[in-house]
């Protein structure tokens, strides 16, 4: 019997690390040692999937050009399409390889576009660092 945090970890080829379990209320950090979660070492987060939307929606969604009020549903779906974590070299490749003004476009069910640009994309999953 595993738990899902160590399901996570055999799905990448992996039998120790350190799982992030960001659920929509709590998230986890759960060490995993020879395919074994360590319980007594568990942390939990009280921040997670919705304040992340949450800082999306204020901050992204209210970025200069887009100024449309967005739903807290869509603002979830648009998180979840359009949001990334990266590591901080991964980062720097990015801003390395794109052009800053490369953005990444969502359509609203009214037919209307909002852009978003890399730092915009990455900067909503921060507060689970930050917090």
């Amino acid at each position: 019997f595993f738990n899902s945090a160590a399901l996570s970890l055999f799905a990448s080829g992996r039998t120790r690390g350190l799982v992030l379990d960001v659920g929509g209320g709590v998230s986890h950090a759960v060490p995993i040692f020879e395919g074994f979660a360590l319980a007594h070492a568990v942390k939990r987060a009280q921040i997670a999937g919705h304040d992340i939307t949450m800082s999306f929606a204020a901050a992204g969604l209210s970025s200069p050009g887009n100024t449309s009020q967005v739903p807290f549903i869509l603002a979830n779906e648009i998180k979840e399409r359009l949001c990334r974590v990266t590591s901080l070299q991964h980062a720097a490749q990015l801003r390395k390889h794109l052009q800053p003004q490369q953005q990444a476009e969502y359509e609203l069910p009214d037919g209307s576009i909002i852009e978003f640009s890399t730092s915009a994309q990455t900067a909503a999953p921060e507060i689970l660092f930050t917090a």
